[in-house]
């Protein structure tokens, strides 16, 4: 008997449905703990830090709080410094992020519930926001920063104390 994907009978959609539900059901992450895992990549001045959750990904930071249940996909572009992570793939305990996050990349596919800065919200299907820069009011940055989602290994950045005139 012959098995043919391209076109699925009811029974093959109900039992693919039915294990996709199971997996997301069953995954559940807190913060950088549980079923997630991290890409850290080491770029030119920089470490980019990718997290993947699917399932329930439940975040407490200050930076990036709140509730995801379907698959997240978060980037965050730290300073390369002394403490930054080991760049490969890391898995259920995952590294902490050490310094401040200067973009960040978010993608949801589900629902997220947003908790924190920049905004309070909700969101169903699919959630998609690319920060650049964020930094507090009483803390002027002048950088220059080059990312490509596709390419992280050349991602650029580069911090310059702020000019201020007399």
């Amino acid at each position: 008997m012959a098995c043919d994907l391209t076109k699925p009978n009811q029974f093959q959609r109900v039992a693919c449905i039915a294990a996709l539900n199971s997996a997301l059901l069953s995954a559940c992450a807190i913060n950088n703990h549980g079923f997630i895992a991290a890409k850290i990549t080491e770029g030119d001045g920089a470490i980019v830090y990718e997290t993947h959750a699917p399932g329930l990904h439940i975040r407490t930071t200050a930076e990036d709080s709140g509730v995801s249940f379907g698959y997240s996909k978060r980037t965050c572009i730290l300073e390369k410094n002394n403490d930054s992570p080991i760049p490969g793939w890391h898995y259920v305990n995952i590294p902490e992020k050490h310094g401040d996050c200067h973009a960040t990349d978010r993608s949801t596919i589900g629902i997220e519930l947003r908790l924190g800065a920049p905004e309070l919200s909700l969101s169903i299907g699919g959630r998609f926001t690319t920060q650049m820069g964020y930094a507090a009011e009483s803390d002027d940055k002048d950088m220059y920063l080059f990312f490509d989602s596709t390419k992280p290994e050349k991602t650029k950045l580069r911090l310059y104390p702020t000019r201020r005139d007399p």
